[in-house]
């Protein structure tokens, strides 16, 4: 991050060697304004073709097989969502992922408030129309399951793994809980308190700190730039009736990837996954539209207070989309700078003692453009070697922030976005 005491001599010696190099690269990695970027729209609503019997009693329509091969199956069933079957014999363990396009830039009226955030909490492991919440747990405890999910800008992501005889356990409680999850009040409420929790532990987390950092300053139109957890204030007035209109709203199978990696027969898979969602409909997604963000017209800074060791930096430059023409090129270049101890950042900034860390990146995605970024942990300042008649005339320069600033005692972290270049800071 951004420190004022080292500022001259760091950001110098980086400019220095990455002027040559990103002449070119920050060209291409600026492309000129795209077209508003649409959210994905549904497609028209289709009737189910008549369902064959399963094994297990459930039903299953036919699907259409989008690749097969001798290891890996993947099926768009007729309600639209996509499965994955991955098979790998390597160790009697799998996998069951559930990928649903919601994070919290598609939020729409709701944007800032956290809604995805605060959905996937209420989902995972409560109560169901087909299980209580005790269920669910004792179900869970009996297979060993590892059980998580997590929250992005443009996913939400539901996992279990748990050993090969139980994958199809963990495939029926991901369906479950996806598709007829009561959100009942209780579990509102007890997870409301849950969430105001981790914003208080956020406040001095410096990855957080960080990243939110760099989104604010990096983008100032698109929605990418709120956190993924949302704001304080708009969050606390989430209702229960907006969480469960934006569940069916955006939790339909034709905005779903469900994947299962691991020691499976692919073909048993894909049936029992076809079976369990055989009586859900495709839904009508909102039509959506992203601003076009503007290319940042003069160098942007922010600074952060977090309890590290060592100041952070990062430097950013407005980048690309993901699959764009330049963005293969800026991961080369991304490997060229900051890979292993070959990285010319590694033999160059780190190897001078400027900086303890050092790594080089590509950060775009599919829904705009990103940035390409520089990371830098500080490294503190050697001590000075006094000569038997010297002593010191002055205290060495503090890289704490001064009083006021932030929390006690607290290394200052930053944000930087230059003209044509870009700089960020953790989250």
């Amino acid at each position: 991050m951004f420190v004022r005491t080292l500022s001259a001599k760091v950001l110098g010696l980086f400019l220095l060697l990455m002027l040559p190099l990103l002449a070119a690269g920050a060209a291409m990695a600026a492309p000129a304004s795209a077209p508003a970027q649409p959210a994905p729209a549904s497609a028209p609503t289709q009737s189910a073709p008549a369902s064959a019997p399963t094994p297990d009693g459930a039903s299953a329509g036919p699907f259409e097989i989008l690749q097969d091969r001798s290891d890996r199956v993947i099926a768009r069933l007729p309600n639209r969502m996509i499965v994955v079957v991955q098979e790998l014999h390597s160790a009697p363990v799998v996998s069951a992922q559930v990928w649903v396009k919601t994070g919290s830039i598609y939020e729409q009226e709701h944007v800032g408030a956290g809604l995805s955030h605060f959905l996937e909490h209420l989902l995972v492991g409560n109560s169901t129309s087909k299980r209580t919440e005790e269920q669910n747990k004792a179900l869970l405890s009996h297979i060993g399951a590892e059980v998580n999910a997590a929250t992005g800008l443009d996913a939400v992501h539901y996992y279990i793994n748990t050993t090969a005889p139980f994958a199809a356990d963990a495939v029926d409680l991901l369906s479950d809980w996806i598709q007829n999850s009561q959100i009942t009040q209780e579990e509102f409420a007890r997870e409301r308190e849950v969430i105001q929790n981790e914003f208080a532990m956020g406040q001095g987390e410096p990855g957080r700190i960080f990243w939110k950092l760099t989104l604010q300053t990096r983008y100032r139109e698109h929605p990418a730039r709120h956190p993924t957890i949302g704001y304080l204030d708009e969050y606390l007035n989430i209702t229960r009736e907006e969480i469960v209109a934006f569940y069916k709203r955006m939790y339909v199978p034709n905005n779903i990837v469900f994947v299962v990696a691991g020691d499976v027969d692919r073909k048993a898979v894909l049936k029992q996954v076809a079976g369990l969602w055989a009586q859900a409909p495709t839904g009508k997604l909102p039509e959506l539209s992203f601003p076009v963000e503007p290319s940042p017209s003069k160098p942007r800074t922010a600074e952060g207070t977090a309890d590290i060791r060592q100041p952070m930096l990062r430097l950013a430059w407005p980048g690309t989309r993901q699959g764009a023409r330049e963005d293969e090129a800026l991961d080369l270049l991304g490997v060229i700078l900051g890979e292993g101890e070959a990285g010319r950042l590694a033999r160059t900034v780190r190897d001078a003692g400027l900086a303890s860390t050092v790594s080089a990146y590509n950060a775009s995605f599919p829904w705009g453009e990103g940035f390409f970024g520089i990371d830098a942990t500080i490294a503190p300042p050697r001590p000075q070697v006094l000569g038997p008649a010297e002593t010191p005339t002055s205290k060495p320069a503090s890289t704490t922030s001064p009083a006021g600033g932030g929390n006690a005692g607290g290394k200052r972290v930053g944000s930087m976005v230059a003209p044509g270049a870009a700089a960020a800071a953790p989250a």
